[in-house]
């Protein structure tokens, strides 16, 4: 064989374990995007809107497909406290919760009387069904950019910081600044993946 057929071979041996690579990271993406158009959905941006249901008359789902931890519902419901209920709970028929077991759970901690829903009735019980195992479902799939996610840590920290040092100086703002620093270090602490941890 000569020069050119053994460059020839060895680019060929170099590229099979990369093509092969690559097909195996493009097969989920091609699959989620042919999708199952035989049962798409005519109505495929309904209506929605906005409601706030009290929580007592709210149906938890009596398969529950997450175990509801304490430290959990405790963590949503600080989360509520500091930012507000951002995340509506989905509720289908008979004001039963598609989508928010855990945020139920912390609005009954924090002793709201009512929380913001979202009706999905148009939906049939099989389809609200497969809604509750896709949100829940899709959530996990998704893959965090751990650069991306340290960056905004270190971006929220040297914003509070300088909100801090932008107040009037009525109190020694040192002790109140370093807490704040360490609340988003033990946040990052919190927000671990696998051996690396955030912060």
């Amino acid at each position: 064989m000569n020069e050119d057929g053994l460059r020839r071979d060895s680019l060929r041996k170099s590229l099979k374990p990369k093509g092969r690579s690559r097909r195996k990271t493009a097969a989920p993406h091609a699959e989620a995007e042919k999708g199952d158009w035989r049962f798409r959905r005519n109505d495929i941006l309904p209506s929605l809107r906005i409601e706030h249901c009290p929580v007592d008359a709210l149906k938890l789902h009596v398969r529950k497909l997450r175990k509801n931890d304490p430290a959990h519902v405790r963590g949503i419901a600080n989360s509520i406290s500091r930012l507000g209920f951002n995340v509506p709970v989905l509720i289908g028929k008979n004001n039963v919760v598609v989508d928010g077991h855990s945020r139920v759970e912390a609005a009954k901690l924090l002793g709201l009387s009512s929380v913001p829903c979202i009706r999905v009735d148009h939906l049939d019980e099989t389809e609200q069904r497969l809604l509750r195992l896709a949100v829940n479902r899709l959530g996990e799939k998704g893959v965090w950019d751990l650069g991306e996610l340290e960056v905004e840590f270190k971006g929220l920290a040297l914003t509070r910081s300088s909100n801090l040092l932008s107040r009037p100086k009525t109190t020694d703002q040192k002790p109140l600044m370093s807490h704040h620093l360490r609340v988003l270090r033990s946040l990052g602490q919190v927000i671990s993946f696998g051996s690396g941890v955030i912060a």
